[in-house]
């Protein structure tokens, strides 16, 4: 898997999982009570904005202090990038930076390796 801008390249692990694949639909619906107290619901298909969770865990998708340095530098551009699955899949996405963007957490003190790794992105 790897998350890449026009600058920069991040090879994710292997094993890190997208625990969001299969809770989001694209219709979303909106519903209003009128004045007269009718019922109008308004259903529509959404095209963008998946949202695209990647996570690993104390035990897997680990990412070494390199790793997690290539994730800041995507991060601090704020512009599009391409998300390719290990099928050959690929995604335009951009980082949800109102869930915060990323999480990572060092194994322990002062130690350049990372788990419980969470990328936020939404598909654009």
């Amino acid at each position: 898997m790897e998350l890449k801008n026009t600058a920069t390249t991040l090879t994710l692990p292997d094993d890190i999982e997208w625990i969001d694949k299969y809770t989001w639909t694209n219709t979303k619906e909106k519903s209003d009570i009128t004045l007269d107290g009718s019922l109008v619901i308004q259903t529509a298909q959404q095209i963008k904005g998946r949202p695209i969770t990647l996570k690993g865990g104390n035990d897997f998708a680990w990412l070494d202090k390199s790793d997690v340095e290539a994730l800041k530098s995507l991060a601090d551009t704020a512009e599009d990038m391409i998300l390719t699955l290990n099928d050959g899949t690929t995604y335009t996405v951009r980082f949800r930076y109102a869930d915060g963007a990323y999480d990572v957490a060092p194994i322990a003190p002062n130690v350049d390796t990372f788990n419980n790794v969470v990328i936020r992105l939404m598909e654009v």
